[in-house]
């Protein structure tokens, strides 16, 4: 009786969320997540689900809750579709922050006939820790933490360093790849070179055309001679972007999100500080399309990196 009247509740769980919009891969997410009552949990703010459960949204959790009887002004969904709108805007411009009046023109697109304050709608996404405000500035909460993150690893470079090699060494090697490949490399292409083996870390910029990837190569190169028994993980940021540079190192490359075991459906990533990426050396082309957020996971899970 006992198993058929548990049977029974969450038989009355389904039905009650799939009679409200939710789909049941959506249904079994929050089902983890919420493990006691949560027909009673998710009446009393529908909301709660986009923050708490991967892979469900504003638009999932605002059609559960107009199913259910809120309304269309109800403080929290202003409160969510402020989040919402904070998010899509700073992630659809590459920025970690809107600046206050940047947010106040975004509620009033977004709110028109609905009654509220802006400064009072900013000040509740800061004091329920959905957001963070610093001067004029509103930050969603994962660019906030993303941007502190990659500060921090800045500062202090918690990464094991690689055995310097000497510049001798370095410039005998220049040699001899300008040899082996037929080419002669400008100054600033040696410039880098000697700039990566002598660094923890390094940007290289240039614009197309520059010889960018031609120096990824030699780098490649020379870490097969120099660290013969490290690893070494290549990547990009798009599919296409990863592809062309295998083709033109010849080196296994991959995208960031590949590298980092990325799940579309939960919308988080296998790889982080429990469970880190296994190389030495990480080498990422095109960073300039790399958002804050995805860098700082990139450093989570790069625990083992040395360069």
């Amino acid at each position: 009786t006992g198993c058929r009247d548990a049977d029974s509740q969450e038989e009355q769980i389904f039905r009650f969320f799939s009679a409200h919009h939710l789909t049941m891969r959506q249904i079994v997410s929050l089902r983890r997540i919420y493990q006691q009552d949560p027909v009673s949990l998710l009446s009393e703010d529908p909301y709660r689900m986009m923050f708490e459960v991967p892979g469900i949204g504003f638009e999932t959790a605002d059609k559960f809750a107009r199913s259910i009887g809120l309304e269309y002004d109800d403080s929290r969904r202003v409160r969510a579709l402020a989040v919402s709108l904070l998010n899509k805007a700073v992630m659809g411009t590459g920025s970690s922050y809107l600046t206050d009046e940047e947010f106040e023109q975004l509620l009033a697109r977004h709110l028109e006939g609905i009654e509220y304050d802006s400064r009072e709608v900013q000040s509740e996404l800061v004091s329920h820790a959905l957001a963070f405000g610093e001067g004029e500035r509103i930050y969603p909460k994962a660019q906030y933490a993303a941007e502190i993150r990659i500060e921090a690893f800045f500062r202090f470079f918690p990464y094991d360093s690689l055995e310097k090699i000497e510049g001798s060494r370095l410039d005998q090697m220049i040699s001899q790849l300008e040899k082996e490949n037929g080419i002669a490399y400008g100054e600033d292409q040696i410039e880098a070179l000697r700039c990566f083996f002598s660094e923890d870390k390094m940007i290289m910029t240039g614009g197309p055309g520059t010889g960018k990837t031609t120096i990824v190569k030699a780098i490649i190169q020379m870490i097969r001679i120099l660290y013969p028994q490290s690893t070494l993980a290549l990547a990009a940021p798009t599919g296409r972007a990863a592809k062309r540079l295998k083709e033109l190192t010849n080196y296994e490359a991959r995208t960031i999100h590949s590298l980092l075991g990325y799940d579309l459906e939960s919308g988080t990533f296998s790889f982080g500080a429990d469970n880190p990426v296994l190389a030495d050396i990480l080498i990422v082309d095109e960073f300039s399309m790399v958002d804050s957020y995805l860098f700082s996971k990139l450093l989570d899970a790069g625990a083992l990196f040395r360069k």
